[in-house]
């Protein structure tokens, strides 16, 4: 959670100070602010689609400093730390969405062909990378880190990538203490 999201939750706490917002307009912040924190503890899970594009659907596609942290942390959950290149100063036009369609990539088409037998633990690059330049759900983010990715990087993401899809299905349910 950062500064901002703590300061945010803070303002719900103490109801005698003035904070000059409204408690809608304060609960829209909060809700905003818990999804996005959601999708970024989604990354080292296996989760459904629909979860996915529900919280992809519900975050603000113009929040640039929320996409480069999910960036960040798909590229270390994932072993493709050559996408870092992205993440400067000097964005790429429509990095945002180049993102978001990353994400759609790792959490649901990669899944999607390990469960078909597409991509297996016995998949090598060249394979992988001709399935990705094949199949046009692919984009750009995900075809270009596997063209140019290690050889030790590559066997750590296909094992990543495969141990994720093998885990059961993430449910909230799993967060709840009992």
């Amino acid at each position: 959670m950062s500064l901002f999201d703590d300061r945010i939750f803070g303002l719900t706490i103490d109801e005698n100070d003035d904070t000059g917002i409204s408690q809608e307009d304060l609960s829209e912040v909060i809700l905003a602010s818990y999804e996005r924190n959601q999708l970024l503890r989604l990354c080292d899970k296996r989760v459904t689609p629909s979860l996915v594009k529900y919280y992809i659907n519900e975050i603000d596609n113009e929040d640039e400093i929320f996409w480069e942290k999910m960036l960040r942390r798909l590229v270390n959950v994932y072993f493709l730390f050559n996408l870092r290149l992205f993440l400067t100063e000097i964005r790429i036009s429509s990095f945002e969405e180049h993102v978001i369609d990353f994400v759609k990539d790792i959490k649901i088409n990669i899944p999607q062909d390990i469960v078909e037998r597409k991509i297996t633990k016995d998949t090598t690059r060249d394979e992988l990378e001709d399935l990705l330049m094949g199949d046009k759900k692919y984009k750009t983010f995900l075809k270009w880190s596997i063209k140019f990715i290690d050889r030790e990087s590559y066997e750590r993401f296909l094992k990543q990538i495969i141990k994720i899809s093998k885990m059961t299905f993430y449910s909230e349910e799993d967060d709840e203490e009992y």
